[in-house]
């Protein structure tokens, strides 16, 4: 039998009295060693293969930086920091998918290919969509400060997402009046202000001033003081005030957002319906604009853009509106005939 010579890097195998060399490229791939082929041991093509691969794994060691070496370093940037608490929240938990992938690869090994065999792997077509943000951004500040020419993303389409549907109208009810206290609560002050759950969650008693409560948007930093509808009125001076913020824990701790989300959830699949949160925020457009509020008003109360507005008044219900602008137009012309 042939004996094995040493070769940096190199393992060898015999096979039908021939020796065959695999070389440690001393990259990973879903966290195994990738191994490189090479002509079989002292053929034409050898030492020119093995010394092509030595030469691209020394410049590697020599300067390459990992993901997960990248990120470390664009989450101490003034970009990073800048990002609102729920946006940088967001891109943390991203940020973690990605060194779950990727964190050893060298900058130049996240390819496309490698891209789009993970996007399978994430959990709905939201995340996907995060996840191929997320690592743009990485990329260009990596490309910015000259660490890479790599566009791992680029060419790669979004995923089509369904919007957040507004709630049927009998399970709008139901939340409203329903045994759960903390989802009665959070349903009230979900729907009658038309705010994020996020900003409900942060909602304090001091913020009640009057017959109004005060909101500064976590994600625009808009300042708000909207007039409490009666009904949510009379849920708030029925809620035992228990800690600082309007909804908390059992011990009267600030409730977390996904802690709410969930209960929220959990109370609608009770009753049979796969809802979230966010789909009261088109209630509460939907019920202001067919209670014929104009557009700025609604933007208002909400802190949306016409733009929003429009987009989610396309569920409107038609025939109320249209038979509200009728009658405007007949008293109008009433009025204008006295």
């Amino acid at each position: 039998m042939k004996r094995k010579p040493r070769l940096k890097y190199v393992k060898f195998q015999i096979s039908k009295g021939k020796l065959y060399g695999y070389f440690n490229t001393g990259r990973k791939e879903a966290g195994k060693l990738i191994w490189s082929a090479l002509p079989p041991y002292n053929t034409p093509g050898f030492w020119d293969t093995y010394n092509s691969l030595m030469g691209h794994r020394t410049r590697r060691s020599a300067y390459a930086m990992t993901v997960k070496d990248l990120i470390a370093r664009y989450e101490a940037t003034d970009e990073f920091n800048a990002l609102k608490p729920g946006s940088r929240r967001l891109y943390r938990l991203t940020l973690d998918k990605v060194i779950a992938n990727f964190g050893d690869f060298p900058l130049d090994d996240v390819t496309r290919g490698r891209v789009m065999d993970v996007l399978p792997g994430l959990k709905g077509n939201a995340t996907r969509n995060i996840f191929l943000a997320v690592l743009k951004v990485l990329y260009r500040f990596a490309r910015v400060n000259e660490l890479t020419t790599a566009e791992p993303t680029k060419d790669i389409s979004r995923f089509k997402t369904g919007e957040h549907e507004p709630w049927p109208v009998e399970l709008l009810d139901a939340a409203l009046s329903c045994d759960d206290a903390r989802v009665r609560l959070a349903v009230h002050l979900l729907y009658y202000t038309g705010q994020r759950i996020g900003d409900v969650c942060k909602m304090r008693w001091k913020s009640l001033l009057g017959s109004r409560v005060s909101v500064v948007q976590e994600k625009t930093s808009k300042p708000l003081s909207i007039f409490l509808h009666k009904d949510l009125a009379a849920e708030l001076a029925s809620v035992e005030r228990t800690g600082e913020t309007i909804v908390t824990s059992v011990t009267g701790a600030q409730l977390g957002t996904n802690t709410l989300r969930t209960n929220i959830q959990a109370f609608a699949e009770s009753l049979g319906f796969d809802v979230v949160p966010h789909g009261l925020r088109k209630n509460a457009v939907n019920s202001l604009l067919e209670a014929g509020c104009l557009p700025q008003e609604v933007a208002a109360v909400t802190g949306q853009s016409m733009t929003m507005i429009e987009h989610y008044a396309k569920r409107v219900n038609q025939p109320m509106l249209g038979d509200s602008a009728i009658l405007k137009l007949e008293r109008s012309k009433a009025l204008n005939e006295t």
